[in-house]
């Protein structure tokens, strides 16, 4: 009895993207399938999701965009191996059907962490799911969703995957750090703008000012991390979790004020 694609199905069953701790073995049959099936011949199989294997997963969602991206509403291909894209390949491969989604709405910003926060698609990165909790078509929980339980095992995951992500280019690496940058820039200027507001520039309010500078700055950083997050800006959580946790630990060693200390002496 000969080995046919049939004695390895499902073909795929774990959901992979560039940049994350993916299955070996089932990048290497993703690897495999775009070489010797859809003729990628620039795809190396090794094993690693690289660039040239993302690119050949966009080209495949492009080539079978009709049953990968439309059930989503969209147009352009995201290259993670989610749900339409993992299906389509078993289906090639084992004539299997490809699970059915059901989008909110139509994507209009094909930004990928934002295609993946509102629409499903976070999971296709964040970690590897099995193929047991890919929705099917007619299963209780509906098209493109999860159970609570799924979603509460997710969250931790996904966060931390999310801390370790960095950009993958030197473009997105440049832009990351500007806006990095400008976030320092506005929160320091609007300490400052907020402690000559809040109190008189005297030796009375010393201390008053410089809390009131620093923890509108902590509180700077605790609104950008939210931003950075909802926004799927993952370049930016550890960088602003580090300054986060500098200036809190900043605030509680400084040394007291000069012109206070020099005050204290004086009544004593």
């Amino acid at each position: 009895m000969g080995v046919t694609t049939a004695n390895f199905c499902p073909y795929l069953s774990s959901y992979m993207r560039i940049g994350l701790n993916n299955d070996t073995m089932q990048v290497i049959r993703l690897q495999a399938f775009l070489k010797v099936f859809e003729k990628f011949d620039y795809v190396n199989v090794t094993g690693v999701f690289d660039e040239a294997t993302q690119q050949a997963v966009m080209e495949f969602q492009l080539r079978y965009k009709d049953e990968i991206l439309a059930p989503w509403g969209i147009s352009q291909p995201t290259g993670y191996v989610y749900i339409t894209t993992l299906g389509k390949i078993n289906q090639i491969l084992c004539g299997s059907t490809i699970p059915h989604v059901q989008p909110a709405k139509v994507i209009k910003d094909i930004k990928p962490e934002v295609l993946g926060k509102e629409y499903g698609g976070f999971k296709e990165g964040m970690g590897t799911s099995t193929l047991s909790s890919i929705p099917v078509i007619g299963s209780g929980g509906g098209g493109g969703t999860t159970s609570d339980k799924g979603q509460k095992t997710d969250i931790p995951e996904t966060l931390a995957a999310a801390l370790f992500s960095w950009p993958d280019t030197l473009g997105e690496f440049i832009r990351c750090f500007y806006e990095l940058l400008l976030i320092l820039i506005v929160l320091y200027i609007l300490g400052n703008v907020l402690e000559n507001v809040l109190y008189k520039d005297n030796p009375e309010n010393v201390s008053k000012r410089y809390y009131a500078k620093w923890w509108t700055i902590t509180s700077g950083f605790l609104v950008s991390l939210g931003g950075a997050y909802y926004l799927g800006e993952w370049c930016l959580l550890t960088p602003l979790l580090i300054a986060l946790l500098a200036v809190v630990v900043w605030i509680f060693t400084r040394p007291r004020p000069k012109i206070v200390l020099e005050k204290t002496e004086k009544k004593s």
